[in-house]
């Protein structure tokens, strides 16, 4: 996964369009007298969200249309799938992060301190999660290592 930078939903707008429109029209437009029924609304919501609703991003088309135009279709975990109680020790995990003036560079509420010539810059923090590292890239230039213990 890659995770945008703090504060800055404008990097993802379709999520955050969508996230929105939910919101507005139809988390509060209702009650839900449980949460069984609030998930089964949700999804009508969505597949009537996905049938009408048109997105510039999409070139004016709705995401059915995308899909049936594309014979897209995603592959999701069979109705058996359930979350693994222990992580993983493979993968890494990807974030954006701007450098403030605190030279601090924030992990997941974690902080690391980095070098003040990348202040107001961007960098990609990459957590490689079998080495436990955290590494911190500038302009395709590892800049830092740090140790990151995952518990």
């Amino acid at each position: 996964p890659v995770f945008i930078p703090i504060g800055e939903p404008w990097r993802n707008p379709e999520i955050e369009k969508f996230q929105d429109t939910f919101d507005k029209k139809f988390f509060r437009t209702q009650e839900f007298p449980s949460f069984l029924e609030l998930c089964q609304e949700a999804r009508a919501f969505e597949d009537f969200h996905n049938q009408y609703h048109r997105y510039s991003c999409l070139g004016g088309r709705t995401p059915v249309e995308v899909e049936n135009n594309l014979s897209f279709k995603p592959h999701l975990p069979p109705a058996s799938f359930k979350v693994p109680r222990q992580r993983s020790d493979k993968g890494k995990i990807h974030l954006v992060r701007l450098i403030r003036s605190d030279c601090t560079l924030d992990v997941f509420s974690e902080r690391f301190k980095v070098p003040a010539e990348f202040t107001y810059q961007y960098v990609t923090a990459t957590i490689y999660v079998k080495e436990q590292k955290l590494e911190v890239v500038h302009n395709g230039e590892v800049v830092c290592i740090f140790d990151y213990l995952i518990p």
